[in-house]
């Protein structure tokens, strides 16, 4: 099923100012349980559709430095971890839905006052309806890091007191149609809310509504013959306290055919955007174009490589995919306007409680140009499974000149040794660079495991996992090594 994203400066998600309270970000709580409504609206069609699967991990935890202390400052801990989740999945011919929920809960050995309980859900929903109507959403719950350039870790369970929990949900309904000539038209509007709790570690994270509307009218791709499409889009990113980000597009693209599988295109269009700026900046607003070309395969590959000019400059994108017999291989670089809102939409929960939600820099309630690349490599062969995924993200701050880089790397393996037991390991590692503080950290983490199964529905894990931060703060760095031993029991 696939996920809405909602971007700015794109020809296909855009935001326009709905006047509709529910997508007040005070209220987002209410619009989360919009959503899940929507998602519980399919029962009444067939329950026989849904298909659940709950179950329940426990796992004994060993940690040699559970609150990420400097060497020579370490403390032992012993956790325990009951963690029960459901997954439910809804599948007919109009409606399908997803939904995992994990309730983590984590009880400390030596000192009871750090137990805690952690929610994770992810939700995902598609739904066609009649006279051509359709329904999009998504609502997710998790943890993330708060500030970044400060102490922080991938996991909820050492106690970092560097995390917050968050809510993202949007919707979005949408009318579809095509003629008999090739034409097609579409418009959508969208609502969304992201909500962060309200404990001590919520630090500038600022709640937030994100409002759309995107209208597309074109030809569709006939053989030999040209193309064209007609894009209007607005997006209205409103903080609870820090005001109004705007963005606004329309634009016309003319292809033409190179053949039947290759495309040349040329973009043309007008922007007026609405946000602050540093004094040197240029208004972000103006004329802006693009040309590019498309070449797809029967097999599914596919490239796209577009270049053009915008207020800010020129600016980039690329994506290329590679299906074979054996793996995937996906890259892909994108210049583009962000807001932290947005970014949001493009994170899903975890909800194997592992790895926090979180892959963005300090937080920020203004607009930056994101300078975006991405790579993923993934290959199965009999009893083997690899997987390495990279990015490498630079912010550049609009409202102050300022600039932030990260840069992320991961490596994935799984090898079945034998009937029922499994081997897997993980090494990943992350660097942020926040240009204007000096501020550099550098998080290391290894982590190798076996599983057993028994039967079909029991399987008991080991594994151990070591983590190490490098800071240009002296008092940020740690090493932490922890043992884990758990059993997993579906119902």
């Amino acid at each position: 099923m696939a996920i809405m994203m909602i971007t700015a400066g794109s020809s296909s998600d855009q935001n326009l100012p709905l006047q509709c309270s529910c997508f007040s970000a005070r209220r987002g709580l209410n619009t989360i349980l919009l959503v899940a409504c929507i998602f519980i609206w399919p029962v009444k069609s067939g329950a026989t559709h849904w298909e659940f699967q709950p179950s329940v991990s426990l796992s004994e935890i060993f940690s040699d430095n559970i609150e990420l202390q400097p060497r020579g400052m370490e403390q032992d801990e012993q956790i325990t971890e009951v963690a029960p989740s459901l997954d439910a999945a809804y599948n007919s011919r109009k409606v399908q839905a997803n939904i995992n929920y994990r309730l983590q809960s984590l009880f400390y050995s030596e000192e009871d006052g750090r137990d805690e309980v952690f929610h994770q859900l992810d939700t995902l929903l598609q739904a066609d309806l009649p006279a051509q109507f359709f329904i999009e959403g998504s609502a997710r719950y998790s943890q993330q890091v708060v500030e970044p350039d400060e102490l922080f870790t991938f996991s909820n369970i050492p106690v970092a007191n560097n995390q917050a929990d968050v809510a993202a949900a949007n919707l979005s309904p949408y009318w579809r149609v095509a003629t008999e000539t090739g034409l097609q038209t579409e418009i959508r509007f969208t609502g969304g809310v992201v909500n962060y709790d309200e404990g001590p570690n919520v630090g500038t994270l600022e709640d937030s509504d994100i409002k759309a509307i995107n209208v597309v009218v074109q030809q569709a791709d006939i053989a030999n013959r040209l193309t064209w499409a007609v894009f209007y889009n607005k997006n209205e990113i409103e903080f609870e306290d820090s005001g109004v980000n705007i963005f606004e597009q329309t634009s016309v693209e003319l292809g033409i055919p190179l053949g039947s599988r290759a495309l040349v295109f040329f973009t043309a269009g007008e922007e007026d955007n609405e946000f602050e700026i540093a004094a040197a900046q240029e208004p972000p607003e103006g004329s802006f174009w693009n040309i590019g070309l498309r070449w797809s395969s029967p097999r599914g590959n596919a490239f796209e490589l577009l270049a053009g000019d915008r207020f800010f400059g020129e600016y980039y994108r690329l994506s290329w995919e590679y299906s074979g017999r054996y793996g995937v291989i996906e890259l892909g670089y994108s210049e583009d306007l962000f807001t932290d809102t947005q970014a949001q939409f493009g994170e899903r929960a975890s909800v194997d409680g592992e790895a926090l939600v979180n892959t963005s820099l300090r937080p920020s309630t203004g607009v930056f140009l994101q300078k975006r690349a991405d790579f993923e490599l993934r290959f199965r062969k009999s009893r083997t499974e690899l997987r390495f995924i990279a990015y490498n993200e630079v912010r550049e701050f609009q409202a102050n000149d300022t600039e932030d880089e990260t840069g992320f790397a991961q490596l994935r393996w799984d090898w079945v040794l034998r009937s029922r037991l499994n081997f897997n390991a993980r090494y990943q590692y992350r660097v942020d660079d926040f240009g204007d503080s000096g501020i550099e950290n550098r998080l290391k983490e290894a982590r190798i495991g076996f599983e057993r199964s028994f039967g079909s529905r029991s399987v008991a894990d080991l594994s151990i996992r070591t983590a190490d931060l490098g800071s240009s703060i002296v008092t940020n760095e740690y090493r932490e090594n922890t043992l884990q031993i758990g059993f997993r029991r579906d119902f």
